[in-house]
């Protein structure tokens, strides 16, 4: 699946959940293939 293109995952949460979501997001960025986005990040409409 090396050739896969990445998954896209949106996290939506509540702002007091930011460390623990944090967290979440450092693991997934972690591992190969797993793109996410927040709301804190520049999404363009097309993605």
């Amino acid at each position: 699946m090396a050739d896969a293109p990445p998954m896209k995952v949106f996290i939506s949460y509540s702002r007091r959940d930011r460390d623990f979501v944090a967290n979440v997001v450092d693991a997934l960025e972690a591992t190969d293939g797993i793109e996410v986005f927040r709301d804190t990040d520049d999404i363009l409409p097309t993605e």
